[in-house]
């Protein structure tokens, strides 16, 4: 298999070039518009936080049902045995 040739690294060079490369690459990355449906997910669930923030949610056991199964009874000495 043919070894690729080699290139001589100047480390004084790399770094910089490396973060120009990754900040353009960042920039056109963040710059492209989201895909529709992506878009249209992101509003979905924003929307479905921005009401709820202090509210209740329907489903799962509330803090109240959830500490009524909460057996408090001290453990006695005759009890253990």
């Amino acid at each position: 298999m043919h070894r690729p040739a080699q290139v001589p690294l100047d480390r004084m060079e790399f770094p910089p070039t490396l973060a120009e490369g990754l900040r353009a690459a960042f920039a056109d990355f963040v710059s492209t518009p989201l895909p529709g449906r992506l878009a249209a997910l992101m509003r979905q669930l924003s929307a479905d936080g921005d009401g709820r923030l202090g509210e209740e949610r329907d489903h799962g056991a509330s803090a109240t049902q959830a500490a009524s199964r909460i057996d408090r009874r001290r453990p006695t000495l005759n009890s253990a045995a």
